[in-house]
């Protein structure tokens, strides 16, 4: 059995991984917060498994496991030169004026020294540092954090628990979990992670455990404390929401009485501006550093995606500094950070940890150093991936540029039907021809023979054979080298709309949405698999249906592995021209998914049949003709043809280029178009088949 205590943060990339590497009969999770904020909370039930019970927070107290808690929010109105200040910043930099407003340090104060009176234990959860330690000066109470040791942890936490003099003790967010404070019966949250839910319900259960919950008319309290006219209110708001289910109610406490009459810190001008200068001066000195092409990225979103990011801004779209990663979802932040250049993303180091973190995130250095230019492999296989970054950005690897070079260009006067590239081989079909060149030094004819207008073409690429299926109901398969038919099926009772083939295997998509799989060497049928839109033979039969479920098959047609691109398409879901592309060995599969303007890569173990990476990319400027996995050729709306190859981009040049694009200036025609690891190929109708080689620099 695997039991999973705060099962809630499973879906999180480490978690999650480390989770399916566990083999385990039962997996039973425990948590008192359900919740997340990106959305993931779902993936519970595969990773885990459904809900199997649920306590009801206000049954638990009456039956006495928890204690009744009191809460209350306390607006504290801001002095009016910290508000001017407050609305003259910039979004990042307005939490810490809001945290450090003095009326909020001297409710704190106020309510300390109140609840100490009456013999309570409290805690006040800060999670800024700079000014944890300022209200820790105020108070005069032992605070924790995360650069505070371990001994020194322990000795403050005994002595909060056993000595009747200490307290009051003040705790970053480090205390969110994990810490069993019975003792506490009074929480004073002043900051907290913008609307989290999970962790103000976290930041009660702390004092639900109370020791003295078992005495009759005992009560904990709860304050959230809230600076007036702020974003903190909006947080606030959105942060109880989860409690407010469980029956809780908050009272809105608008002015502490008696609070004026008493000696407290910060009470004159003077004191009020001498803070709002230390606070100006910490913001000078650790201001967060702006990276523009983020501005860009951000801009060249989907609008779904988009409009997380707006729904997070704490101000206009067009006024934010990009210091809201830390507001969105990690899965968008990562698609953000895998766009940046090496340089770029070695800058994002320095603006925060929370940056840091997603800057130094597997996903998005895997990605960043692909995009540099490593299409196959990375530069150094036994280096990790921020190693070869820096080995990137100290430029003491050099990666090869490739441009296109028009090697060959071969006239045509019908209409062409389909064109397939593989390795040294290429095969088109048009009008009455089926023609295969090989591509050495030169390109030279390798067969034709008089065949109807192909429907699919395919090309082994162990061997040297072409699998061809027409319009007029015919399959067959084709000796490259000599144009030997080697099997043939004539006629197919419905017409075939995809053919794919692999060594002695091939695969039959027909208009009825079935596939067949057949050893055309033994003549013979493996296997039947149905419902699937489109194929692509390898060691493995991928196919993917019309609701974008991606399954992987065995090639005598048994399944093996099944994931829905539902959740991870944002919202589009185009459903014609999708192709796929499978690499495979015995550790791992790829498979690459794409139409005109989205790129669907993900990779598979082999072993455990497990999804290890996932990731989606859009076109926005052009509309993709073909790609294979980091190397695409596309054409934008300029009719301009360009070769992306990793992060490099090219553009083409054809030989007379006007005649090449006149018939498709309309922009209702598209040249067909495939791609290889060295070869590209370009077919426009009636015109000419064009031949590209990579030329390494």
């Amino acid at each position: 059995m695997l039991l999973l205590d705060e099962v809630h943060v499973t879906p999180a990339d480490m978690f999650r991984n480390a989770v399916s590497n566990i083999n385990a009969h039962v997996k039973l999770g425990l948590t008192a917060t359900l919740l997340r904020e990106d959305g993931k909370i779902d993936d519970l039930n595969f990773l885990v498994g459904p809900k199997l019970y649920e306590a009801n927070w206000m049954d638990l107290t009456e039956q006495g496991y928890i204690a009744p808690v009191q809460c209350a929010e306390v607006r504290c109105p801001m002095p009016a030169e910290f508000y001017n200040a407050y609305l003259s910043e910039q979004v990042h930099n307005q939490a810490l004026l809001g945290i450090t407003n003095p009326n909020k340090i001297r409710a704190c104060q106020y309510l300390v020294n109140y609840h100490a009176r009456r013999g309570d234990k409290i805690i006040v959860f800060v999670d800024d540092i700079f000014a944890l330690t300022l209200y820790a000066k105020v108070l005069k109470a032992p605070y924790i954090y995360g650069g505070t040791s371990h001994t020194t942890r322990m000795q403050i936490l005994e002595e909060f628990q056993k000595n009747p003099a200490q307290h009051t003790i003040i705790l970053s967010k480090i205390g969110d979990t994990s810490i069993d404070l019975p003792a506490a019966t009074c929480l004073i949250q002043v900051s907290s992670h913008f609307g989290s839910r999970r962790q103000e319900t976290q930041h009660l259960g702390r004092i639900l455990r109370a020791s003295a919950r078992d005495q009759e008319g005992f009560n904990a309290y709860f304050y959230t404390l809230v600076s007036e006219y702020t974003q903190e209110v909006r947080f606030s708001a959105k942060r109880r929401q989860f409690l407010a289910d469980q029956g809780y109610s908050f009272k809105t406490i608008i002015e502490l009485e008696g609070m004026d009459d008493l000696e407290l810190v910060l009470a004159s001008a003077e004191s009020q501006a001498s803070l709002l200068r230390r606070v100006k001066q910490k913001l000078s000195e650790s201001g967060a550093v702006e990276v523009p092409l983020l501005r860009d990225i951000i801009a060249g979103l989907t609008p779904y995606e988009k409009s997380i990011v707006k729904r997070e801004l704490l101000k206009g779209y067009d006024e934010c500094v990009f210091d809201i990663i830390a507001c969105l979802p990690s899965d968008i932040a990562y698609l953000i950070f895998g766009r940046l250049d090496p340089l770029t993303l070695n800058e994002c180091f320095q603006v925060s940890r929370l940056w840091r973190l997603h800057a130094r995130s597997n996903v998005v250095v895997d990605c960043v150093v692909e995009a540099a230019g490593h299409t196959c492999r990375l530069p150094d296989p036994s280096k990790s991936g921020l190693e070869q970054l820096h080995l990137l950005n100290s430029r003491d690897w050099r990666w090869f540029h490739c441009r296109p070079v028009v090697s060959k260009a071969i006239p045509i006067f019908e209409s062409l039907s389909d064109l397939i590239v593989s390795g040294p081989w290429v095969a088109a079909s048009y009008g009455r021809h089926l023609r295969a060149w090989r591509i050495d030094d030169s390109v030279r004819l390798a067969f034709s023979v008089r065949e109807y207008s192909a429907k699919s073409l395919a090309i082994c690429p162990l061997g040297a054979h072409l699998a061809y299926a027409g319009y007029l109901r015919k399959v067959a398969v084709y000796e490259l080298a000599t144009g030997e038919e080697l099997f043939s099926m004539q006629p197919v009772v419905d017409t075939v709309d995809q053919v794919d083939i692999y060594g002695e295997v091939v695969a039959l998509r027909k208009r009825n949405n079935t596939v067949d799989i057949y050893n055309w060497k033994e003549n013979r049928r493996l296997g039947r698999i149905t419902g699937q839109e489109e194929l692509c033979l390898g060691k493995w039969l991928l196919a993917v249906t019309r609701e974008w479920t991606v399954h992987l098959y065995q090639t005598d047609g048994m399944l093996r592995y099944s994931l829905s691109l539902l959740s991870y398409m944002s919202g589009r879901f185009p459903q014609r021209g999708r192709r796929l592309k499978l690499l495979a060995n015995d550790a791992a599969i790829r498979v690459f998914l794409f139409d005109s303007d989205t790129r669907i890569a993900l990779t598979i173990d082999a072993q455990r049949m497990r999804l290890v990476r996932l990731s989606v990319r859009y076109e926005q400027e052009s509309r993709v003709l073909d790609a294979h996995f980091t190397r695409s050729l596309s054409m934008n709306d300029s009719r301009f043809v360009c070769l992306k190859n990793g992060g490099q981009r090219a553009e083409l040049e054809f030989p007379r280029p006007n005649s090449l694009f006149d018939e498709h200036a309309d922009g209702t025609g598209m040249p067909l178009a495939a791609i290889d690891d060295d070869t590209a190929v370009l077919g426009f109708s009636n015109q000419c088949i064009t031949l590209l080689g990579f030329r390494k620099a």
